[in-house]
Parts: structure tokens; sequence; C-alpha cells
């Protein structure tokens, strides 16, 4: 077999597999053994007809499977002989095949980036100090009575503030028109009874309506112009202003519980300082997460500034394609508009774009680390990550396995190469040198 390697780019090759004449010929004879016994020819019982005719009548079929045979074979082979480190096959073509002349085909494939490897044993990383002072441990606590607290009656002549709970009837008109006949299915919003919302909710759609009951007093009464988002949901009002006729009906105020025995005991703590003990060694350990993953981006940063490569163009584009579609599934998440999503596709696709041929950069160096260290991931690692993934989003790992199986199972080896870069990166920090800032 003759091959010839050429580039064609970075990261792509350009192979010319030539097989030769007696290879085919042999593989030729082969199938034409199957096809002589089993042909189905007018005139002829099974395995009498002449070779020829039957060669002839089934052509197609036979070159078909020939070149089903020889191509897979010629190509590992080819591989193999030049030691190409292959990480996609972008196209192979199909020429006629000549039983009695050798077989040329070509094949394009993009293969793994040659780089210098970094001094990754050698970085040095300033730490950050880890402290946790009394103020951020009172905000804790208070973060936590928040979550405990009750909603109590307002008394008379109470003035809404930021954050009370407020019950109001609303008429509502846009255009001059009610909107209840408008929006029938926004009745309760637009022309409610007892109305009852957060005051001062920058996550309420209607968020000027919601702002606008600050200051107000039980049974005030007050007209304002309140804009519907191009986010709400109901495509009748989206982009319009409404006025509001709005009567403060109900007040209730926000009453964090008093820290006593109870409230403590609840907790399960001991005594406040106790409570305060807990609250500060969690606080410390978040913190210390938080720097250990920020002293990883360090690393990370510094691995990535001291390597040039040449990136295999069909992997950056699948990884772009794959940001592409998280960055649309969030926004769609969070509410923002498909034609707001549309008008930013350039931006997207550039973002999605950058943070694609870094982490695929990212990606080679950390797998050359793993290769130089001769690391390894085992199947049991790798259950422990799917059963922790399966708890975090509430599946079964059973089911989750098998979704990861799925496809010749490239979601399981995209999660044992995650799993490989992280034990690199692993190693990387263990030989670094942490230098207190």
């Amino acid at each position: 077999m003759n091959v010839q390697v050429e580039s064609s780019g970075p990261c792509r090759r350009h192979l010319r597999i030539e097989i030769p004449a007696d290879r085919v010929k042999a593989e030729l004879n082969q199938v034409m053994d199957a096809y002589l016994q089993h042909a189905k020819i007018p005139g002829f019982r099974p395995g009498k007809a002449p070779r020829k005719m039957v060669e002839k009548r089934y052509e197609k079929q036979i070159h078909k499977e020939i070149k089903e045979r020889l191509v897979p074979e010629a190509y590992q082979g080819a591989v193999k002989e030049n030691q190409l480190r292959t990480v996609a096959v972008i196209d192979v073509d199909d020429p006629a095949l000549t039983t009695e002349a050798p077989f040329v085909f070509n094949v394009v494939v993009d293969v793994q980036p040659e780089f210098d490897m970094p001094s990754y044993q050698s970085l040095t990383i300033k730490a950050q100090p880890v402290e946790v002072g009394d103020a951020q441990v009172e905000e804790v606590l208070t973060s936590i009575r928040s979550r405990n607290a009750k909603f109590e009656d307002a008394p008379e002549g109470a003035v809404v503030a930021s954050g009370d709970l407020v019950s109001i009837d609303t008429d509502a008109t846009a255009g001059g028109q009610p909107l209840a006949d408008t929006v029938p299915e926004l009745k309760d919003l637009v022309a409610g009874k007892d109305f009852w919302l957060f005051a001062d909710d920058e996550q309420f759609l209607l968020k000027e309506l919601s702002q606008g009951l600050v200051g107000l007093t039980q049974g005030a009464q007050t007209e304002m112009e309140v804009p519907f988002p191009e986010t709400f949901p109901n495509e009748k009002v989206k982009g319009i202003t409404g006025t509001f006729k709005v009567t403060v009906k109900g007040i209730r105020k926000k009453v964090l519980p008093e820290i006593d025995d109870a409230f403590i005991k609840e907790l399960q703590a001991e005594s406040l300082d106790d409570l305060n003990r807990r609250i500060r060694e969690d606080l410390t350990r978040m913190k210390e997460d938080q720097e250990k993953q920020r002293q990883k981006n360090d690393a990370v940063r510094q691995l990535l500034d001291a390597v040039k490569m040449d990136l295999p163009e069909s992997v950056v584009q699948e990884e772009t394609s794959r940001n592409v579609y998280d960055i649309v599934s969030e926004n769609s998440r969070r509410g923002v508009p498909n034609d707001e999503i549309e008008s930013s596709r350039e931006q997207i696709y550039q973002a999605a774009s950058k943070s694609a041929e870094e982490a695929v950069k990212l990606k080679y160096i950390l797998l050359a680390i793993a290769e130089a260290e001769s690391l390894a991931v085992n199947d049991e690692q790798i259950q422990q990550r799917i059963a922790q993934m399966a708890a975090a989003s509430r599946r079964d790992p059973k089911k989750l396995r098998e979704d990861l199986l799925k496809d010749n199972g490239q979601g399981y080896l995209r999660l044992k190469e995650r799993l490989l870069m992280d034990l690199a990166l692993e190693t990387v920090m263990q030989t670094a040198t942490i230098q207190a800032a």
C-alpha cells in the first residue's frame, strides 16, 4: 500500500491512499465466491451461473462491498503507518473501482496539534488570604432570619417600604380601553381585587408597578404609567404601556424571628456562639473553595498564555456549536425574546467561538500533561462522577449512564476525558509554588 500525506492547513492532512491491484483482485475473488454461490440469474440454478454474467449483473453491489472492506482497513493502516493522531474525518471521496488496477482514494482528516509543552511543574501562584469577619457572619445570620420571617399586618398609617407585601386593587387601561377586555386572561392583574405583590420587587415582570407602591399608605389611591416589557409572556400587551389606577388595600411587614432559644434550637445549635461558629466555619470553607478555584483559574491562564498552537478546525467548530446552544438556551430560560437573541447572533457566535478556542487549547495541553505523567481514569472513578451528576440533576444513575453511552459512547468518552483533564490540573496544582500575597 502506498500512502502520501500532505498538509492542507493547520492540523489538517490530505491522505492519498493507493491499494495495489493484486490486493483488490484478491478481495474481488472473495466477494465473487459468495455471489457465485447465491446469485439468482434467470435460467441458472444458484451456484451454476457463469462468473462473468454474475459479475456484470451485480457489478455495483460487488464493487460497493469491496470498497466497504478495503477502505476502512487501508485508512487505519495509513493512520498507523504515519503515526497520525486523528480527531475527525472531514471527507472521504468515492472513486470508481477498477478490478484490474490499483484502487486510489483520498481522505481529509484533522489531527491533534503539535506544540511545545509548557513548564507546568514550575508555576508560581499568588494566594489571596481567606478571611471571614464578624460582619459577614452577621449578614448570614440576618439572611437565615429573613428566610424564616413572617409577614404581619402593618399598623394603621404605615407607609409601604421596599420588601413589604402589599394588597392592591387595580383598574388598568391602554389607549383608553380597559385591559381587562383586551386581555381577559390577565384580569387578576389588570382589574384585580386584593392582588398581593412585593413592593420594589426587581424580579416582578411589571417592576414599575411594584416600585410605584413604595411610600404609599394604606387606603391611598394613585395612578401610574406601567410599561409591559418585551419579555412579558402575553403577546397582546408586549411593549405597550398601561395606565394603572391603584388602591392600597393592605400592608404586611416582614418580621424577623427573635434570636432566642427556640430559634437557635430550630437551627440545631446549642447556643448563639455555637451558631455563629458554625456559620463562620461554613463561610470559611466556601471561601477556601473559591480561593482554590481562583488559583486553578490562575494556573489555567498561565498554561494558556505559555503555549502557542494551531487548533483543529472541526473540533473548534463542534465546541463553538455547543457553546452557542448553551448561550441561547440560557437566554431563552431567562425569558429573553427570540428576536433579541436573533439580533445578537453575531455577538453570541463571537463569544462562543472565543470560549471554544480556549477550551480546546486547554484540553490538548492538559491531555498532554496527563500523557506525560502517565495519568489514567478507571471505570470506578467514572461511575462515581456519574453518581454525582445524577444526584445533582435528580436523575437515575443507570439511565444517565445509558444516555452517555448513546451515539457510540461519545458522552461517556467526553466525561472520561474531562476527568483525565481534572487529574492533570490537580497534578499541576500539586507541583505549583503557592506564594502568600
